[in-house]
C-alpha cells in the first residue's frame, strides 16, 4: 500500500512533468512499452514517448540518463512528461543519429575507449540491456559520439518491466561480458580489453554529493539506496580493474 509521503511524491513529479497533452501521436510503439512518436502541432518538433505500467520506472530511468552523463557517456536526454492522466518518457527524435555496426572488434581505438565507458555505466546501473537485443540501443550521432539511446533496464527493472535485485555488487562486470549475449558481443573480452575499461574507470571523477542529488530528485521512493549502490559499485570498479 503506498504511503501518504510516497503519494505526495509522485503527485509532484507528475505535476511537475512538461505536459505533452496535446502532442498528436503520429506512429506505433518502435519498442516492447506503449508509446509512439507524437508531433507537436504548433512547433513540428517531435518526440519518441514511452509510457511504463510502474511509473517509477519512467524516473527510473530519468536518473539514470543523468548517471550516465555523470561517467562521461551522452544519451538521449529522457525527461518526464505527461500525456492525459499517463506520465512518460520523451527523447527528442533526431535524425542526426543511427544505429551502430556490431562489427564491434572492426571498431577504431576512439570508438572503443567510448565503448568501455558505456560499459562502466552500464554495470554501475545495472543497465543489462545497455546494448539492446538487436543491438538497438547504442547510436552514433553524426558528431561521432556514441549514445545509449532507452537506459528502461536499469537499476531495479528489466527492460520491458520486471523486477531485479539492484545492490552494492558488480556482478555485471562478467555477466556483461558474457558473448553468448548482445551486450558481451560488444564489451567482450575481444573487443575491449582490460586496459581499455582501466582507462575509462579511473577517468571518472565519483563526485558522491552529485550522484546523491541525482537521486533525491529522481522522485524514486528507495532514493538513498539506490545512490548507495550506484557509489558502492564504482569504487568496486575502481578496485578490480587496476
Amino acid at each position: 500500500m503506498i504511503n501518504f509521503k510516497q503519494f505526495l511524491t509522485e503527485k509532484l513529479h507528475h505535476d511537475a512533468a512538461e505536459d505533452f497533452s496535446h502532442h498528436e501521436k503520429i506512429s506505433q510503439r518502435l519498442g516492447s512499452n506503449p508509446g509512439g512518436i507524437f508531433k507537436n502541432p504548433k512547433t513540428g518538433e517531435k518526440h519518441y514517448i514511452k509510457f511504463y505500467n510502474n511509473a517509477d520506472q519512467a524516473k527510473s530511468e530519468v536518473a539514470a540518463s543523468h548517471v550516465y552523463h555523470h561517467l562521461g557517456v551522452d544519451t538521449l536526454h529522457p525527461k518526464l512528461v505527461k500525456h492525459g492522466d499517463k506520465l512518460g518518457v520523451a527523447t527528442k527524435w533526431s535524425d542526426e543519429v543511427s544505429r551502430v555496426s556490431p562489427n564491434y572488434h572492426k571498431w577504431s581505438e576512439k570508438n572503443k575507449d567510448q565503448l568501455a565507458k558505456h560499459f562502466v555505466a552500464g554495470v554501475a546501473t545495472k543497465n543489462w540491456d545497455a546494448i539492446g537485443l538487436e543491438h538497438d540501443n547504442i547510436l552514433k550521432h553524426k558528431n561521432g559520439k556514441l549514445i545509449n539511446g532507452d537506459l528502461g533496464g536499469s537499476f531495479k527493472f528489466r527492460a520491458q518491466g520486471g523486477h531485479k535485485d539492484f545492490g552494492h555488487d558488480i556482478a555485471e562486470h562478467k555477466s556483461l561480458r558474457n558473448p553468448e549475449y548482445p551486450a558481451g558481443q560488444a564489451f567482450g573480452h575481444h573487443v575491449l580489453s582490460h586496459e581499455h575499461i582501466k582507462k575509462a574507470v579511473h577517468g571518472v571523477h565519483v563526485d558522491e554529493d552529485h550522484i546523491k542529488k541525482i537521486f533525491k530528485e529522481s522522485g524514486l521512493p528507495d532514493h538513498e539506496e539506490h545512490a548507495h549502490a550506484v557509489i558502492a559499485r564504482l569504487h568496486k570498479m575502481k578496485e578490480h580493474y587496476k
